[in-house]
């Protein structure tokens, strides 16, 4: 079987910066948090990006809460009928 090789180590390829992607996955955020934001984003309601990720409202409230603690950031504002995303969303 032959080994992988490091496309860090192929002359003009991809080479890893410090920080690529590792951070999230260090800090407990998967593409399914991404998917979150994009649901959210597309549907205006945090119980309709929930329904069409099948999981619970509350759980999709704690991916969004998990996220703006990680990010430090506000992704969305909470507004009386839905949410609206932040320039960070």
């Amino acid at each position: 079987m032959a080994a992988m090789q490091d496309f860090g180590a192929i002359s003009g390829g991809y080479e890893k910066s410090p920080g690529d992607g590792e951070t999230l996955l260090r800090s407990g955020l998967s593409l399914r948090h991404m998917r979150m934001i994009t649901a959210l984003d597309d549907h205006g309601r945090v119980s309709a990006a929930a329904q069409v990720m099948n999981i619970s409202q509350p759980a999709a409230s704690r991916m969004i809460a998990e996220m703006e603690a990680v990010l430090d950031v506000r992704l969305c504002e909470r507004l009386p009928r839905g949410v609206t995303l932040t320039p960070y969303g």
